[in-house]
């Protein structure tokens, strides 16, 4: 299971929580991934912020977003010779 945070997005990305239960991201692959009864005590006693997702239905609806926040703004609208 994933925990996703309830109470927001950041874009249209979901919230989870990281790995190693340090803080949150949006990146699928540095997600904690809970077992059900983990989940289930957490979302339990957090009223409402956390809700849990099966990880086989994560999986299948994430997609590989490009972040803009690592462009290299210098590359844009030159050709690039070596692909």
């Amino acid at each position: 299971m994933y925990l996703m945070w309830s109470k927001g997005f950041v874009g249209n990305s979901l919230i989870f929580w990281r790995t190693g239960k340090a803080g949150y991201t949006t990146d699928i692959s540095k997600s904690h991934v809970f077992t059900y009864e983990e989940a289930l005590q957490i979302q339990t006693g957090c009223h409402g912020d956390h809700q849990m997702i099966p990880l086989s239905h994560v999986e299948k609806i994430a997609t590989l977003q490009v972040n803009a926040e690592h462009l290299d703004r210098s590359l844009l609208g030159k050709e690039a010779s070596n692909g």
